[in-house]
């Protein structure tokens, strides 16, 4: 009897810290969302819906896909068990739902985004996020164990990494010194 009640009232830490990641994330769009001409209620039932579209589609569309297993018992739907569950189904389901919702409140689907036409992402920021992702993958090769060794041991996903860092950061410093003269 106890297990049942740590197992409802003390959730897994990656579930509450995946919790705690969506009330800060929702409460930092809250504050950009009124520069962006949302309405802050909008955006809270935005988030709403897609939760509740991740957590209803995943369990039914993994009810659909073992159908044979839920019609025997229909009641084991509602288990909390979090392995009956399909994450890609729930993921395209909360997309539609948000989708659905956005279209229905008349929201511009580039504005939910952060996008306008006005003020688009500059190249120099695209080179600086691949030079970031190019010294992430740099650092992070150098702790793998099963890394593909090249002439004598050099590993190759940290050279095509090097490559990419010094192409990336060398574009990004030209383009910036050509947005300078103009």
């Amino acid at each position: 009897m106890i297990s049942v009640f740590r197992s409802i009232f003390a959730p897994p830490r990656h579930l509450i810290l995946l919790v705690a990641a969506l009330w800060v994330g929702l409460a930092l769009a809250e504050r950009r969302s009124e520069r962006h001409n949302i309405p802050k209620e909008a955006l809270n039932n935005i988030v709403y819906y897609g939760i509740f579209g991740y957590v209803l589609g995943g369990r039914l569309l993994y009810a659909l896909a073992n159908f044979s297993v839920f019609s025997q018992t229909p009641i084991s739907l509602f288990s909390p068990n979090p392995d009956l569950f399909d994450p890609f189904a729930a993921l395209a389901s909360a997309v539609i739902v948000t989708f659905i919702y956005a279209h229905r409140q008349k929201l511009s689907f580039w504005s939910l985004l952060g996008i306008h036409k006005t003020a688009s992402p500059s190249g120099s920021e695209f080179l600086f996020f691949a030079a970031l992702m190019a010294g992430t993958r740099l650092f992070l090769e150098a702790f793998r164990g099963d890394s593909t060794l090249i002439l004598g041991g050099l590993r190759l996903a940290q050279i095509l990494a090097w490559i990419i860092l010094t192409l990336a950061l060398f574009a990004r410093e030209s383009l910036r010194s050509v947005e300078k003269v103009n």
